[in-house]
């Protein structure tokens, strides 16, 4: 209930807003909502929704460790943790997309939680070399019984976001960072502009939750009304950055 006016606000103001392709005249967009984010997602995927299921019904219980605001619920169980905090159906769905449409070879999460998004990217496309970030250790080693088959393209790695993420930036130029693991709107902007400068030419940012709190929203804005930013849209569940100077300033306000 802590955020409850919040969250209705927003959405009806997102409602209101968004714009479907008929409304929407940039063509890298239009081909995004008219096409690329509505294709039909492979058989191959059901495994990644069953693992998610089967953790659902868990009772397993441990101790969090959670360095940043990761679910208004209160986590018992793994099962809670999957169930409030692990990317659902539509978030993976929409991952996998992105990662099919722009191919992506160096791809960077920050919070892994049990794997979900990091296995949907993966299964997009077999050139992804993942680095997932995860301050819970009982989280990241639940997340092996799912990554396992791509071991070899993915790395894991267990701590603090403020302690390791400036040397794991230091190891590549990025072609797409997910935030996904502190939802607080001052760590979002430390770390959207941390990254900015580890980006290959033509990398995105895509940003969770960015209406979660009043706070998150406020940090969302901050960027968007940057004028060295150019190019964002806003899914209302997600905000994405294009880093590249081909585009103009411009905001978009979309329907997923």
């Amino acid at each position: 209930m802590r955020f409850f006016w919040h969250s209705i606000q927003t959405r009806w103001k997102h409602y209101w807003l968004a714009k479907g392709r008929h409304g929407t005249h940039s063509p890298l967009v239009y081909q995004l909502v008219d096409h690329d984010l509505l294709i039909d997602l492979p058989n191959s995927l059901n495994c990644i929704e069953e693992q998610r299921r089967d953790w659902m019904r868990s009772n397993e219980k441990w101790s969090p460790l959670d360095y940043g605001a990761g679910s208004r619920a209160q986590v018992r169980t793994l099962g809670d943790a999957v169930r409030y905090a692990s990317s659902n159906p539509k978030k993976g769905a929409f991952l996998y997309r992105w990662v099919k449409r722009f191919q992506p070879k160096y791809i960077l999460e920050l919070g892994t939680n049990v794997g979900v998004s990091a296995a949907y990217m993966l299964m997009a496309s077999e050139e992804v070399r993942l680095t997932t970030l995860e301050g819970d250790p009982f989280l990241l080693k639940k997340s092996e019984e799912l990554l396992g088959q791509f071991q070899d393209r993915v790395q894991s790695i267990q701590g603090n976001f403020d302690e390791i993420l400036g040397q794991v930036l230091e190891t590549q130029k990025w072609d797409l960072v997910v935030i996904d693991g502190n939802h607080k709107g001052e760590a979002l902007l430390r770390y959207f502009y941390q990254i900015l400068p580890h980006l290959s030419s033509n990398a995105w940012i895509i940003m969770d939750d960015i209406h979660w709190s009043p706070d998150m929203t406020k940090a969302w804005e901050q960027i968007v009304q940057n004028e060295n930013i150019r190019l964002t849209m806003d899914f209302y569940q997600w905000g994405i950055y294009g880093h590249t100077p081909r585009y103009q300033k411009e905001h978009f306000v979309l329907k997923y």
